[in-house]
């Protein structure tokens, strides 16, 4: 599957791609989603790199970060030993997944570094009053990673409710 000549699938790949990389991810991945997402059948790696237009080095880093995702999976072709794969059609479940992915090791950051950051105030020789505006601040940030830890927790139920609607 080859560059082609179909106007729509390549527009399709090219808008996709430009989308997720405004969001901050790779283009490249997006534009393999895209294209297996628009594909009838299995493409194998050679193709995909060929028809995003990417180097086949490109093409087999990009998709494994896909199949981390979930988003794509390998699938066997009778009688290829070339690696063939096929797009997780369901959008949801796979943007869903990788926000808590991405948030959760955020959140992780995060309270490591509050975690510590409160240990240095209760170790600090400043006056009683800069400890407490310290400890206060820290607080609240524990509070809206508690609230942004109870979000995450709760992405699912939010999955489950976008299924009524699809």
């Amino acid at each position: 599957m080859p560059a082609t000549n179909d106007p729509i699938r390549e527009q399709f790949i090219n808008q996709i791609g430009e989308f997720v990389g405004e969001l901050g991810l790779s283009r490249s991945v997006g534009q393999l989603y895209a294209l297996l997402y628009m594909s009838p059948r299995p493409v194998c790696l050679e193709d995909m790199a060929e028809a995003c237009g990417m180097s086949k080095a490109s093409a087999s880093l990009n998709i494994r970060e896909l199949e981390r995702w979930g988003a794509v999976r390998r699938v066997w072709v009778p009688g290829d030993r070339k690696d063939y794969y096929e797009a997780n059609r369901g959008i949801p479940e796979i943007v869903i997944n990788r926000l808590k992915e991405g948030l959760g090791r955020r959140l992780d950051n995060l309270e490591r570094a509050v975690l510590e950051a409160s240990s240095q105030v209760q170790r600090m020789n400043e006056d009683p009053q800069t400890r407490k505006f310290y400890a206060e601040r820290l607080k609240e940030i524990q509070e809206l990673h508690g609230s942004l830890r109870r979000i995450m927790n709760n992405m699912d139920k939010l999955y489950q409710l976008t299924k009524r609607f699809i």
